[in-house]
């Protein structure tokens, strides 16, 4: 009963204390787009929909809105000038630039400043692979002239370039797992750690990361079926059971007494069997 009692005042605490994260975007386009249309679509939502979208005019275009949470945002544009970036939702005004030569430059708060730097990183070994003629080794390494000793050769050179990044990926991710930049690089770095490893990051991390879709849904999969297993012996949690529970328990302080339900419904299932017989 008190256990109740208290995912109930938890679960009351956390809707009173909810409050949504404005952010404001202003962009910079060059001339020659306006007119055309440029769109946003929360990475959290896991959709190709976008979810906004603004019209270019006198080189310039703005969104506004309001997230659960912070988040991050691809901003795109699909015509012959189009573009992609991605952007920080904070409690912010953030600039973005797309007049650069380069790639799309943002300012705003610490979580633009931290998007920056992954982008600088990724830009980096980006830029690597177009020097060393990746593209081109990768056709090399499909014709089916080129001999097993250079396939070897470019397999290695493959691997170094890919290592070298998923590290650095994973470095970028240590350093961000209090916030949603973390959560965003979470799915390519999870290989690195062990299914108890990444458990003990998760409830180590920040609640910005805890709470992230995508990481929830990892969560939800492997982890509380397995504390599902060990609690109450049950070997499988059909999908909708385990989809109702994470909706109805939204912080990860509550995957304890997650087992605890579980065992108690299971008592009830019992229960109600045994008056039937």
């Amino acid at each position: 009963m008190k256990r109740f009692v208290f995912v109930c005042s938890m679960l009351c605490m956390s809707l009173a204390s909810f409050s949504g994260v404005k952010y404001t975007i202003l962009g910079k386009a060059p001339q020659e787009m306006n007119g055309e249309k440029v769109y946003l679509s929360m990475m959290s939502k896991n959709t190709r929909v976008p979810q906004d979208s603004a019209r270019i005019e006198n080189g310039a275009f703005v969104f506004k809105g309001e997230t659960e949470r912070n988040d991050i945002a691809s901003v795109y544009q699909r015509s012959e000038h189009g573009f992609y970036a991605l952007v920080a939702l904070e409690e912010a005004t953030i600039t973005l630039d797309l007049t650069g030569k380069d790639f799309p430059v943002q300012s705003g708060g610490t979580l633009s400043e931290r998007l920056n730097e992954y982008a600088d990183t990724m830009a980096a070994y980006n830029r690597e692979a177009a020097s060393l003629g990746i593209d081109k080794m990768a056709d090399e390494f499909r014709n089916p002239q080129t001999s097993d000793a250079r396939k070897k050769e470019l397999i290695e050179v493959f691997n170094s370039v890919r290592d070298r990044r998923s590290q650095a990926m994973n470095s970028l991710f240590v350093k961000n797992k209090d916030n949603v930049l973390g959560a965003y690089l979470f799915p390519s770095v999870k290989g690195f750690y062990s299914e108890d490893e990444a458990e003990q990051l998760i409830l180590s991390a920040g609640k910005d990361f805890q709470e992230y879709p995508s990481v929830k849904r990892y969560w939800l999969n492997s982890m509380l079926e397995r504390r599902a297993v060990r609690a109450t012996g049950l070997r499988t949690l059909k999908w909708k059971t385990r989809r109702a529970i994470c909706a109805n328990f939204p912080n990860l302080w509550a995957t304890e007494n997650m087992c605890w339900l579980i065992s108690g419904l299971r008592g009830v299932v019992r229960a109600g069997r045994k008056c039937r017989t």
